[in-house]
């Protein structure tokens, strides 16, 4: 308990999942959840002999550890009467937690955790939902992970859920959009946005209203995204285009064209690549993705070499989905990879991308990435996508490889491909290198020139 307890995470996660597979411990943790304050303890040691240590207080931190780990493992917390497990009665344990009194980290913690007991029973279920809905959703600080935990239950209340965003049988809002708060309302958005409720799109359509509060809109947009609901691009086209709203509003209808995917919606988002706000620019980079055609692939070209990292993958994730007809930009990106100093797992990104594109073009520039200046974890990533290749284009990258004096490194999926390639000169270079590795007593590319060495000892056979 003690190490439950302590500043340590990941410790405490541990001793945590040590605790819940005995009944024994699982007692103890449920008997810390009654009393996440520590008052009952508290009591009693003020009673105790000064030399007895003193514990500190309170128990929270220990406490979201629990519920991290009843997310993770219900079923054994699961009470059990005549053999049979009783979530619901698991999951009414949990309702105190969600005080208000408390930390928000603790109360989204046992949220998640009342969600994994209803996501294995309906009984649970019904708990579980109607304490969210009255409790937790109307909570600033837990609308999101009630709202993310509503959608995920078997048996979701969509019915209470439009009502409360208010949409009624005489339309959207309907004079009975007052019913949730603007808070609850909030929440209602995500989780039909996640649920992928079609009956919602008009009043999430009448959410992006100018007199909604702020903190709908963006849920509303957001869900209109996920539901893909082609009606409302020109409302967001709008909205994405107008420079009177806030930028975090227009950055939600960005990502929401980019999901729906509708080509009228290209002409707002190459606006929103060109913009000067970087909060914009970042969502237009992965939302070029749904488009691929030569506009959006130039776009995303141009936002490969923005001042910001986080933009710069995103453009080269984009680039990768568009496949094929942006081969030739790919093949483009070493070179200003170099200039600009990427991150290692942004060209890693990109050597991914240029290996599910054909072509000896984009062999060629994961030939480049094989070498020098690139990190050794990017060379080591480039030289095992050259070495899938077909052996026509790969085989004289993989010799130039090879012959390299200052690449003496082990060159497993090099030596591999080589002699399944069957080229003349494999075996001398296989031998060569298999005894340059020798010192590499073990590992993947020790194991990797052992079996290229048996591929040409097969191919010799008669």
């Amino acid at each position: 308990m003690g190490l439950l307890r302590g500043p340590d995470r990941e410790t405490a996660r541990l001793a945590g999942r040590l605790l819940a597979r005995s009944e024994q411990g699982r007692a103890r943790t449920r008997w810390l959840l009654r009393d996440p304050r520590g008052h009952l303890l508290r009591k009693r040691r003020e009673h105790l002999p000064r030399p007895h240590p003193q514990e500190a207080y309170p128990y929270e931190a220990a406490c979201v550890v629990i519920c991290e780990v009843m997310t993770e493992r219900p079923e054994l917390f699961a009470s059990r009467c005549s053999g049979e497990p009783r979530f619901a009665e698991e999951a009414e344990g949990l309702l105190p937690l969600l005080d208000p009194a408390l930390p928000a980290e603790l109360r989204r913690a046992a949220v998640r955790a009342l969600g994994a007991f209803g996501a294995v029973d309906s009984r649970a279920g019904r708990v579980v939902g109607a304490a969210l809905l009255e409790r937790a959703l109307p909570e600033r600080r837990t609308v999101e992970a009630a709202a993310a935990t509503l959608a995920r239950l078997p048996e979701p209340p969509a019915a209470e859920l439009l009502r409360l965003l208010g949409a009624g049988d005489d339309g959207p809002g309907g004079g009975r959009r007052d019913v949730g708060t603007p808070v609850s309302r909030r929440g209602a958005a995500i989780a039909l946005g996640l649920l992928r409720h079609e009956g919602a799109a008009p009043a999430l359509l009448a959410a992006l209203a100018a007199d909604e509060p702020p903190d709908l809109r963006r849920a509303a947009a957001d869900a209109l995204g996920l539901l893909g609901h082609r009606p409302a691009v020109p409302a967001l086209v709008a909205l994405a285009g107008d420079e009177e709203e806030a930028t975090a509003l227009r950055a939600r209808a960005v990502t929401a064209l980019g999901r729906i995917g509708a080509h009228e919606a290209l002409p707002a988002l190459l606006d929103a690549a060109r913009s000067d706000s970087e909060s914009l620019r970042l969502p237009a980079a992965p939302s070029l993705g749904s488009f691929p055609t030569a506009p959006a692939i130039t776009a995303l070209t141009h936002l490969a070499s923005d001042p910001e990292p986080e933009t710069v993958r995103a453009a080269v994730d984009s680039l990768a989905r568009s496949g094929p007809p942006a081969a030739a930009a790919l093949c483009a990106l070493p070179g200003l990879a170099v200039r600009d100093h990427w991150p290692s797992d942004t060209l890693r990104a990109l050597v991914t991308a240029l290996a599910a594109c054909p072509g000896p073009e984009c062999t060629t520039a994961l030939a480049r990435l094989a070498h020098p200046p690139y990190q050794r974890s990017v060379q080591a990533a480039a030289e095992r996508a050259l070495a899938g290749r077909p052996a026509a284009e790969a085989l004289p990258h993989l010799l130039r490889l090879l012959a390299d004096p200052m690449m003496r490194h082990p060159h497993g999926p090099a030596l591999l491909a080589l002699a399944r390639g069957g080229a003349p000169e494999a075996e001398a270079i296989v031998v060569e290198h298999f005894e340059h590795q020798r010192s590499f007593v073990a590992g993947r590319y020790r194991d990797e020139a052992r079996e290229a060495l048996r591929v040409l000892r097969r191919a010799a056979a008669p």
